[in-house]
């Protein structure tokens, strides 16, 4: 595949390998309507695991305290429904990664191969794909930090995260 997106260097699939820590979610639409927060609200969580050998998983969630009402078992109330996750298979393709999704939340995806814009910035990863939302067609942006094993970024420094190449 040819490099369509300018200015965007080539990613080597050994960069992305290790864990990834979701920093921002975000709706930009293409028809000029700006940029609003994604479906996860302003602090999302999740993580994003790239494995060497093609594997991956990626969960996501709305934070506690940023649900309009809790819900659990104990209280009888349905759980919440923010909250997104997939594993698989992932490939890059020049500027393209492809998730190949094999387990899902939403049986919609089951193996589809789902397309994303792939820019990697220092230890910031960004996934852009395009989604219709509202009957409007919206780039959902992605914004990863790379997970570290020595606790810089709040994950324990026991957890033993992949630092990955570098």
């Amino acid at each position: 595949m040819t490099d369509d997106t300018a200015g965007a260097p080539r990613v080597r699939p050994a960069e992305l390998v290790g864990v990834w820590q979701l920093v921002a979610f975000r709706e930009v639409d293409d028809e000029g309507g700006g940029t609003v927060e994604g479906p996860l609200g302003a602090d999302p969580g999740g993580l994003l695991i790239y494995e060497p050998n093609g594997a991956m998983s990626v969960s996501m969630m709305r934070r506690a305290g940023q649900h309009a009402e809790a819900a659990g078992p104990a209280d009888g109330r349905p759980r919440t429904t923010e909250y997104m996750g997939y594993a698989g298979t992932w490939r890059l393709e020049g500027t393209r990664l492809v998730h190949h999704v094999e387990v899902s939340t939403h049986t919609y995806q089951l193996g589809q191969d789902l397309e994303r814009e792939v820019r990697l910035r220092g230890d910031r990863l960004e996934l852009i794909g395009r989604a219709p939302v509202g009957g409007r067609v919206r780039q959902r942006v992605l914004t990863w930090r790379r997970r570290t094993s020595d606790g810089a970024d709040g994950a324990p420094a026991s957890a033993g995260y992949a630092r990955g190449p570098g």
